[in-house]
């Protein structure tokens, strides 16, 4: 188990290692919409399960603590954490425990209208 060189470990702006270039690209993703003087809208997977479940929880924790740091101030950003809007191990929302099907996708829209819609307003 190789410690990732220092510059690796922890971002400016609070993401650590092994998601700091998720962190970064997400950030600079939103910094260049905000500059198209567009609204955001960033989308907190539904969680996995299985052997990934904690590694892929931790991500979507440390994705949204970066964005309330980094954009609190920025009415035109929101965070919508949808990790238990779906549960990925019931074959009813997905059909490989990963990817939505039809009754999976309209559920995670019936969340995420009314975020949607109040973004809109704005």
């Amino acid at each position: 188990n190789v410690e990732p060189p220092g510059y690796a470990r922890v971002s400016r702006i609070g993401c650590s290692h092994p998601w700091v270039n998720y962190c970064d690209s997400v950030h600079a993703a939103i910094r260049f919409v905000l500059s198209e003087g567009k609204r955001v809208i960033v989308v907190g997977q539904p969680r996995m399960s299985g052997t990934v479940t904690a590694a892929h929880a931790k991500q979507q924790h440390m994705l949204g603590a970066m964005i309330r740091s980094e954009f609190a101030s920025e009415p035109h950003v929101a965070y919508v954490d949808l990790g238990n809007a779906v549960d990925l191990g019931d074959p009813d929302y997905t059909f490989d425990a990963m990817h939505l099907n039809g009754e999976g996708n309209r559920k995670v829209a019936e969340v995420l209208a009314p975020h949607v819609l109040a973004m809109a307003k704005q």
